[in-house]
């Protein structure tokens, strides 16, 4: 007899929407690195069923549907929602799910436990939230226990969690944003420079990030007029 092989695991990534957003194309980047590696891979966005982020992800042959949670009716959606949910991740056979920010934890939580997933990995971005508002840091901590693993970008973020959320340590994991260069960026470069006045010769330092209090810019502009007083070599700095 011949021996059929087994059909790949499914992995769910969970992305907070498809919107433009550092979590998000973290988020993204997971999801097709997943189906590179040969797993059968889907989404959905638990704050928004479109955007660009999901054109990306569908043009890459990877399917996304639609579970956001604020399109669901006010009143009922604690209740209906972690049904729908669960119905959905039973129905694709979900080995292990993918989440993004410690919100997935209330939205999700109910809904994947409900389903049985056998692994669920949380990946929180920012500490913001929690240091702003006291009852989403006391929700977080209350539900911990509904993800098999935590990861953080930052080392710092772990102690954060250990030693204000009561995270036991066996649970955090630190792993660092990764960076996707596209393989044209290189031919690309000269071109950029010339459009926004830069020489081959000017050292470029380059920021992207929404320009609010959170990102810090000003620490980021008095840090680079401090670097241009130590040297000779042109430099410039662009916020995009």
């Amino acid at each position: 007899s011949v021996t059929q092989p087994s059909a790949p695991p499914t992995i769910v990534e969970a992305l907070y929407s498809y919107d433009i957003g550092g979590g998000e194309r973290v988020a993204a980047d997971a999801a097709l690195g997943f189906a590179r590696r040969g797993y059968r891979v889907v989404c959905f966005g638990m704050y928004g069923n479109d955007g660009p982020l999901r054109r990306e992800i569908e043009a890459a042959g990877i399917p996304c549907f639609d579970y956001q949670y604020t399109s669901r009716m006010r009143l009922t959606r604690r209740f209906t929602y972690p049904l729908e949910l669960a119905r959905f991740l039973k129905r694709e056979r979900v080995a292990g799910l993918h989440a993004h920010y410690g919100a997935a934890l209330d939205i999700g939580g109910r809904g994947w436990r409900l389903a049985g997933v056998p692994r669920v990995v949380v990946t929180e971005h920012a500490l913001h939230q929690y240091q702003a508002r006291p009852d989403y840091r006391a929700t977080t901590a209350r539900l911990l226990h509904r993800a098999d693993a935590i990861t953080v970008v930052h080392p710092d973020q772990i102690d954060y969690f250990v030693n204000e959320l009561g995270a036991p340590r066996s649970l955090m994991h630190h792993v660092p944003n990764g960076v996707v260069v596209p393989a044209e960026a290189p031919r690309r470069e000269p071109g950029l420079r010339q459009e926004f006045g830069a020489s081959n010769d000017d050292f470029l330092f380059i920021a992207v990030g929404r320009l609010n209090e959170t990102k810090d810019i000003p620490t980021l502009v008095e840090a680079f007029g401090m670097l241009r007083s130590k040297t000779q070599q042109p430099l410039r700095l662009w916020l995009v």
